[in-house]
């Protein structure tokens, strides 16, 4: 049984050099850093209001336990609150076998060997990963101009050879 399959999986299918085909997964989704087991919350508390001890295992009041005792308390909390620029989320993984970028968002992934690829896609189904596509090669290009720089790109495609590299893309 999986317990957890994760979002955003990108499978390829591909031919092999015996006629056959072969399947990856070519890039691999993340578990969402919102995802808490619920297994590891004690069932009695998991959705009480009304406790406000930081020891509990309620899913609301593991964050906000501090911060409300503090005011129930008469202490004076300071409310911070950060924007998110509604940034787009941009996902570059490297498939060793087809030598190529899987650059995602949006749930697309298109895969890119040069930037003159991005222009092969379809802008219908891919358009946000293609404006990733654009900016990741940007990125490639500027490394490509530091000393040792295709060094540090065969580097990043070994470190990206089955992992994902997860970003937010919030204007230049």
């Amino acid at each position: 049984m999986i317990k957890n399959v994760r979002r955003g999986n990108t499978i390829i299918q591909y031919p092999v050099e015996n006629g056959g085909i072969k399947r990856d997964i070519a890039r691999k989704g993340l578990v969402k850093f919102f995802d808490l087991a619920i297994e590891y919350i004690e069932p009695q508390t998991r959705y009480l209001d009304q406790q406000l001890r930081t020891t509990d295992r309620s899913i609301k009041n593991y964050i906000l336990a501090g911060p409300l005792k503090a005011m129930l308390q008469g202490h004076q909390v300071e409310i911070v609150k950060t924007l998110k620029a509604n940034g787009e989320n941009a996902q570059v993984s490297y498939h060793q076998p087809m030598k190529a970028w899987i650059i995602s968002s949006k749930n697309r992934s298109i895969f890119v060997r040069t930037r003159a690829d991005i222009q092969k896609q379809s802008k219908d189904t891919a358009e946000f990963a293609m404006k990733m596509a654009e900016v990741w090669f940007t990125y490639l290009e500027s490394l490509l101009q530091a000393e040792n720089g295709q060094a540090w790109v065969d580097q990043l495609k070994q470190d990206l050879s089955g992992r994902t590299l997860v970003g937010e893309y919030v204007g230049a």
